[in-house]
């Protein structure tokens, strides 16, 4: 797996869901679109929760994987603490919408971008040579997308809210 990429939204049942793909065209996985809820992970089903700092999937062989913020909020984060049990990774914000995944000898794992509607599709690329396993790497693909919603809704409210405040101004200026 070179990259994963996360399809358009769609429904299943009555559950809104979305696709992460390999390399765009192998579907690999179906995640609820809340983060909360069950994923189906290739013929295993992860049970997936989280907080606003913390995603947690659960693996049918009782497997944890979590994802911790030390800041209040993923949208605030510019540091982000995976936990696979048996190793421990860090996401790094490089600067803007910039992030890199590292492990704890600081090896570059992977990276993705807010920039360039990165928040559309949530690339997330892994290095060559990457230590992560299928599951670690499907893991961190959620973790990717998670934090770029995130910083989206935040970015969508402080623009709306802006808009909001300048009717009146414009108003005023109209009248007068």
């Amino acid at each position: 797996m070179e990259y994963t990429s996360w399809g358009n939204r769609g429904k299943a049942g009555d559950t809104r869901i979305v696709h992460l793909f390999e390399k765009s065209d192998v579907d690999i996985a179906t995640f609820p679109q809340v983060n909360t809820g069950d994923a189906t992970v290739g013929e295993a089903t992860w049970q997936l929760t989280s907080t606003p700092n913390t995603l947690t999937a659960v693996l049918p062989e009782g497997v944890t994987y979590t994802a911790t913020v030390p800041a209040k909020k993923f949208s605030r984060a510019k540091e982000i603490t995976i936990d696979f049990g048996d190793k421990q990774v860090q996401a790094i914000n490089e600067g803007g919408a910039d992030w890199v995944y590292v492990d704890a000898a600081d090896k570059k794992l992977g990276q993705f971008s807010g920039s360039n509607n990165g928040v559309r599709r949530s690339i997330t690329e892994f290095e060559p040579d990457v230590t992560l396993t299928h599951d670690e790497q499907v893991f961190l693909s959620w973790v990717t997308r998670t934090m770029l919603e995130s910083r989206l809704a935040v970015t969508t409210m402080i623009a709306t809210m802006s808009l909001l405040l300048m009717i009146p101004v414009a108003l005023f200026a109209l009248i007068t």
